[in-house]
């Protein structure tokens, strides 16, 4: 693990405003956030986690202590069956990403909170939400580490007591065909309209992005 010191902060923000961080590093597993962490803890260094640092603005002052990039990747499916696809999803991988990725493979469950900025690791936290969805609803299963260190897995919990961040975290979505055919006759309509919107959703955002 690099640890770089005196770095400037805006570099790492949507704003581009800011001092500098004493020290910052980059994670890319639990294991190496975690050191990194213990690490700062018995140095008596503070620790601040950062994803993609769109939902916040840096002092001119910085940070006098320990910023941890939180790059922990992962998209994996861990159950897939008629009645629900449970997939696990690293803390650093970018939401909208999360999102279009869930829409293109036909689930339901998350799709109106795209285009929301951050990482999947911030969207617990501010449990963020849109158009009648909020990503409490299909959380499973959260992965976080709390001041004293310890690794905690939290079943459907997204209150940040006294965690730091979300390192990881498990959606629960449902299959769109499954749905809208326990809907019966009014089914044929809907999985049109939802059909069509969510196309059109990651149309706009694949614009967006280019």
């Amino acid at each position: 693990m690099n640890i770089q010191t005196d770095v400037p902060l805006k570099d790492y923000t949507t704003m581009h405003l800011g001092g500098n961080a004493r020290y910052i590093a980059e994670a890319q597993s639990l294991d190496e956030l975690a050191g990194l962490y213990k690490n700062a803890q018995r140095l008596n260094q503070p620790v601040f986690i950062l994803g993609s640092g769109s939902n916040m603005i840096v002092p001119d002052s910085g940070y006098n202590g320990l910023v941890i990039i939180n790059r922990i990747p992962g998209f994996e499916i861990i159950v897939d069956d008629e009645e629900k696809t449970v997939i696990r999803v690293g803390g650093g991988e970018i939401w909208d990403s999360v999102v279009q990725r869930t829409v293109e493979m036909g689930l339901t469950g998350i799709e109106a909170l795209s285009a929301i900025p951050g990482t999947a690791g911030a969207a617990p936290v501010q449990n963020i939400g849109a158009y009648g969805q909020e990503v409490a609803d299909a959380i499973l299963e959260v992965v976080r580490i709390f001041e004293d260190d310890n690794v905690i897995h939290v079943e459907g919990g997204i209150n940040p007591k006294h965690d730091i961040e979300v390192i990881n975290l498990e959606l629960i979505l449902s299959d769109l065909e499954t749905v809208t055919k326990r809907l019966g006759n009014v089914g044929t309509d809907v999985k049109k309209g939802v059909k069509s919107a969510l196309i059109e959703e990651v149309a706009l955002n694949k614009l967006k992005i280019m």
